[in-house]
C-alpha cells in the first residue's frame, strides 16, 4: 500500500474525503476532450439533458479510475487549492500497483458504483449505441501501456493517470507546476514518467515539458463510423 503525508513539494495530498472536489474539477477540466465524447456519441454539451448524461457517464469512469488512487490504495492524488477549494489535481499510480483490474477488484468497484450509466434504460435513450462496447475497450489502453513500459525496460514508473485544472484557472501554470513536483519525485527514485493524452494540443504541452510521444493508439470498436 502507498502511504502519504498532508503534503508533497507544497501541493495537498488529497484523499477520499475530497472525491467530489476532485470529480467537479475533472469534469470541468475534460467537458470537451475526444474520450467522453467518443465513449459517449455527445458533444453538443449545450442541451442540458446531454449535458447531464455526459457528465453522469464521466464522473463514473473518474470514479471508478480514481476511487483506489484517493484511497491511497495504489496511488496518491495531489491537489492545488486556492480559497479553500480544490482547482487543480493530479492522480498517479506506482509502478508495482499499475495493472489490468483482476476480477475481485472489477467486482468490488460494481458493487460500489453499480452498473455503467449505458446500462441503465434512461442512459440507453441518450448514449450512442456502442456506447457499451466503447467503454469495455477502453481497457485495451491499460493492456497497451503495460506492453510499452514492459518493452522499454522501465520497471520503476510514475503513471499519471490524470491531471485536470478547473477552465478558470486554465493558463495559470497550475498543470506545470504539478508535473515538475511530480518530475522532482520521479527523479528521486530513479523512475520515469508516464501518461496518456487526447489532442495534438495536449501532446505538444506536454513535449514541451520534456515527454517523448511513444506511439499513437486508434480506438474504435466494430460498426465505428
Amino acid at each position: 500500500s502507498v502511504k502519504a503525508h498532508a503534503e508533497i513539494n507544497g501541493f495537498d495530498i488529497v484523499s477520499l474525503e475530497s472525491k467530489n472536489e476532485v470529480s467537479d474539477v475533472l469534469l470541468d477540466a475534460f467537458i470537451n476532450d475526444p474520450i467522453p465524447e467518443y465513449v459517449t456519441g455527445i458533444k453538443d454539451v449545450q442541451d442540458p439533458v446531454k449535458e447531464k448524461y455526459k457528465k453522469l457517464m464521466m464522473k463514473y469512469i473518474f470514479d471508478w479510475m480514481n476511487i483506489d488512487v484517493l484511497k491511497q490504495k495504489n496511488g496518491i492524488a495531489m491537489g492545488v487549492k486556492e480559497n479553500g477549494s480544490l482547482v487543480g489535481v493530479v492522480t498517479l499510480v506506482a509502478s508495482a500497483c499499475d495493472k489490468t483490474e483482476g476480477f475481485l477488484t472489477t467486482l468490488r468497484k460494481g458493487f460500489q458504483f453499480g452498473i455503467p450509466p449505458t446500462e441503465s434504460s434512461l442512459g440507453k435513450e441518450h448514449f450512442h449505441p456502442l456506447a457499451s462496447k466503447r467503454l469495455t475497450h477502453l481497457e485495451g489502453i491499460t493492456k497497451r501501456r503495460l506492453q510499452i513500459l514492459k518493452e522499454r525496460g522501465h520497471d520503476k514508473y510514475i503513471y499519471i493517470q490524470q491531471i485536470g485544472v478547473k477552465t478558470t484557472h486554465q493558463g495559470q501554470g497550475i498543470g506545470g507546476k504539478l508535473l515538475r513536483a511530480i518530475f522532482d519525485v520521479a527523479a528521486a527514485g530513479n523512475a520515469v514518467c508516464y501518461l496518456e493524452t487526447e489532442t495534438k494540443e495536449n501532446e505538444s504541452l506536454y513535449q514541451h515539458l520534456g515527454f517523448q510521444t511513444v506511439e499513437e493508439m486508434d480506438i474504435s470498436v466494430p460498426g465505428d463510423d
